[in-house]
């Protein structure tokens, strides 16, 4: 259905709509083992090397994941992801093929913000995650994923296969939300950010992305009250908050007025 006035909603996946699923990262090492043996190289990654993957990758996005493990044991990158997304896509199918799959947990309040979005014919919704495309479409659920498709069964946004940095992911989104939506014209504000496109992640890196991408944007640390009060009070996240303005605002519940007075859905 064609939308009245085109303003873009952007949400994280992991973390930010539901809880990160802890076999999301077993799939990523068995994914990246089994590329690494189809190439060839077999014992090349070793158990003691994934807590420096993950530290070193943590909120980017898997091409971003792919070139660092290639870098570290010295395999084409073109050649590792020929096989590593569609095997992490596989591991999923397989799980959930043998009745062992542990389904996201979604959390309400994205849930109620998806939905109230989805319900406004101001938005259109889409996507921004550090997992790959063809992941995303094993992994998402079925009573979600009608809001991020258009007309079609494709779910709509920027994913980890496409970009090296999630403030990438966020700009391809943009450009591709131009091309699909011919109401959604971007427009800035006097600081340089778009006054019309607004991101939701959960980690500091999803939150500087956010900021370097120029969107206005929703930081969600926590569901936890307390841990967002200490992070908010921080002294340099305090400036940052006062610079940013009206562009950016942190919170631990995506129901909260603030939040809905944020992106005009109060």
């Amino acid at each position: 259905m064609a939308k009245a006035t085109g303003k873009l909603f952007l949400i994280d996946h992991d973390g930010t709509l539901c809880q990160t699923n802890p076999f999301a990262f077993e799939s990523i090492k068995y994914a990246a083992l089994d590329a690494v043996n189809k190439l060839g190289h077999e014992n090349k990654i070793t158990t003691n090397d994934w807590d420096d993957i993950f530290s070193e990758t943590s909120g980017t996005t898997e091409k971003n994941l792919a070139r660092f493990i290639c870098n570290m044991i010295g395999v084409p990158l073109e050649e590792f992801e020929k096989y590593f997304y569609s095997s992490r896509a596989n591991w999923f199918l397989q799980m959930k093929k043998s009745q062992e799959f542990i389904f996201d947990t979604y959390y309400p309040d994205a849930e109620f913000l998806i939905n109230k979005v989805d319900a406004s014919s101001d938005y259109h919704l889409m996507m921004v995650t550090g997992n790959p495309e063809n992941v995303m479409d094993v992994r998402l659920s079925t009573h979600l994923r009608k809001h991020f498709c258009n007309d079609g069964d494709r779910i709509l946004g920027g994913f980890g296969n496409e970009c090296f940095s999630r403030q990438d992911l966020i700009k391809n989104a943009i450009e591709d939300a131009i091309k699909l939506f011919p109401d959604f014209v971007p427009s800035k504000n006097n600081f340089g950010f778009y006054d019309n496109v607004y991101y939701i992640g959960d980690g500091y890196k999803d939150f500087k992305a956010g900021i370097y991408a120029k969107v206005k944007t929703i930081w969600i640390p926590s569901r936890s009250l307390p841990m967002v009060k200490e992070k908010s009070s921080d002294e340099q996240i305090k400036l940052l908050m006062d610079v940013l303005g009206s562009n950016a605002i942190i919170t631990n519940n995506l129901e909260s007025k603030p939040v809905l007075d944020f992106i005009g859905l109060s």
